[in-house]
This record gives C-alpha cells, sequence and structure tokens, in this order.
C-alpha cells in the first residue's frame, strides 16, 4: 500500500469499541435504576422518577441490565467480524491530493 494513503478499516474498528462501551454503559445505568426501583418498593428511599407503567418495575429494569450486559459481547464480536469481512477501502491523503493538484496545474 503506497504510504501517502490510508485505510479507513482501523477506523471504523472502533466503532465495535464504542458499541460494546455504550452498551456495558447503558447495562450500568440500568442495573442502577433498577436498585433505585427495589429500595424505593422497599421504602428504603423516599421514590422513585417512574412512579406508573412498566418502568416503575425494578423487574424491567433488571431484565434490560441483564439483558444489555448479554448483548455486549455479542455485539462487539458480531460488529468486528462484520468489519474484518469489510473490503479495505483506500482513501487518498490529503497531501496526495494537494500534490496531484500541483502537479495537474503545472
Amino acid at each position: 500500500m503506497n504510504k501517502n494513503n490510508f485505510d479507513i478499516r482501523p477506523a471504523t474498528e472502533d466503532l465495535a469499541a464504542l458499541v460494546s462501551l455504550f452498551t456495558k454503559s447503558a447495562s450500568f445505568l440500568a442495573g442502577v435504576m433498577a436498585l433505585w426501583s427495589l429500595t424505593a418498593s422497599l421504602r428504603i428511599t423516599q421514590s422513585f422518577a417512574v412512579s406508573e407503567g412498566v418502568l416503575s418495575s425494578w423487574i424491567v429494569w433488571a431484565a434490560l441490565a441483564a439483558g444489555l450486559n448479554l448483548a455486549a459481547p455479542y455485539l462487539t464480536r458480531e460488529i468486528q467480524e462484520r468489519l474484518r469481512s469489510m473490503p479495505v477501502r483506500v482513501l487518498p491523503n490529503r497531501r496526495t491530493i494537494a500534490a496531484n493538484d500541483r502537479t495537474a496545474a503545472a
């Protein structure tokens, strides 16, 4: 590969890490919400942010936390496999474009 070009694959592989980080963070947040809802149900804390509806139950939050926690490694692996199977796209570097413009103008 020409050193004036770069491969966009390493930049897009960061997407897998970002998705993993997001799902793990969302899982932690759902776990905190489950704990808060449970303590509100046991009257340890004064109230919970969601007082009515499906999201007022700590079981829903705990299931969401568990689901996200289980999905994080699968999503990361799936994204990494798809990115590995992508064809390598090589884009020109800005310096290469500028040099080509100068030589074309001369």
